[in-house]
């Protein structure tokens, strides 16, 4: 498991299982061998290869960046084969082969870092279809071949500085 989210209104953490194809949630004071209270994985679910998440327990949302080109977004208390409530995808969203994201609950913004075009983009998270970022982070445009962010990854935030931290 390379990511984890932890949900303090709710006391839960919610983990990615890369090889499970699957979302696991756990109760916040979980110990040992202990059953996940929901596991989120089936054909409808869509996941492919998650490796990070992150929760919206405001709003009741996970987000979940997959291989195949997506940002899928469950409900949080979804279990067994669930369908994805939105999908980010397609040639404006510019995600391609998302593999970190970040809900900045502060700013309302969604993160996520994309490894097939070397960038960190920000949406809106109620963001549904193929949308356009709001802005992103690279070293040249995306319709050109230099790299930016070489393997950008998982993302995270400082809040004494407000700055978006991108590892490279």
């Amino acid at each position: 498991m390379h990511g984890i989210s932890y949900d303090p209104l709710h006391d839960e953490f919610t983990v990615p299982q890369q090889f499970g194809q699957a979302i696991l949630t756990y109760r916040g004071d979980a110990n040992g061998e202990e059953a996940p209270l929901r596991v989120i994985q089936g054909a409808h679910s869509g996941l492919d290869a998650p490796e990070h998440v992150d929760v919206d327990p405001i709003h009741s949302e996970i987000f979940v960046p997959t291989r195949s080109g997506a940002v899928l977004v469950f409900p949080r208390d979804g279990k067994g084969d669930v369908a994805p409530i939105r999908v980010l995808k397609g040639s404006k969203s510019l995600v391609s082969n998302p593999t970190g994201v970040y809900l900045d609950k502060a700013d309302n913004e969604l993160w996520v870092a994309s490894f097939g075009n070397h960038m960190a983009a920000v949406y809106n998270p109620l963001a549904n279809g193929d949308v356009a970022p709001v802005r992103f982070i690279r070293s040249a445009p995306p319709s050109q071949p230099v790299p930016g962010l070489g393997n950008p990854h998982p993302l995270a935030y400082d809040t004494k500085r407000e700055q978006i931290l991108v590892p490279n």
